[in-house]
């Protein structure tokens, strides 16, 4: 599955309805990869532990997360399916998780448009 990229110009600003459903489409799919009813917590954490220490392969984010690195990789595998974080193979035998910043921002500017449009 590649990963998911919201256009931020899939929504005119003078639009009433904020977001295209195309783009709010992307909305639902990016939360719903943070969140589900099993994974929600690991998944945030997960994203908070990138933005907050930077890129760490696998065995370093099970430490800092105090999670099974089995556990981990699944949540890590959906949040990269999603398009959230991306992995690099460095030294040939690590993976290193990137926190997509880009990605992140757009789905709360997107979420900020859909909720909060003309509230100022």
């Amino acid at each position: 599955m590649s990963g998911i990229i919201l256009d931020p110009t899939s929504s005119s600003p003078d639009d009433d309805t904020s977001l295209t459903m195309f783009a709010l489409h992307d909305v639902s799919a990016l939360c719903a990869a943070i969140g589900d009813s099993s994974g929600t917590a690991v998944r945030a954490r997960a994203l908070w532990a990138l933005h907050v220490h930077g890129p760490q392969n696998v065995s370093t984010l099970s430490t800092l997360l105090s999670i099974p690195h089995a556990t981990l990789s699944g949540h890590l595998r959906t949040l990269e399916n999603a398009g959230l974080i991306s992995s690099q193979r460095v030294d040939g035998v690590n993976k290193i998780k990137t926190l997509n910043r880009d990605v992140l921002h757009n789905l709360i500017v997107q979420l900020n448009n859909l909720f909060f449009k003309g509230e100022e």
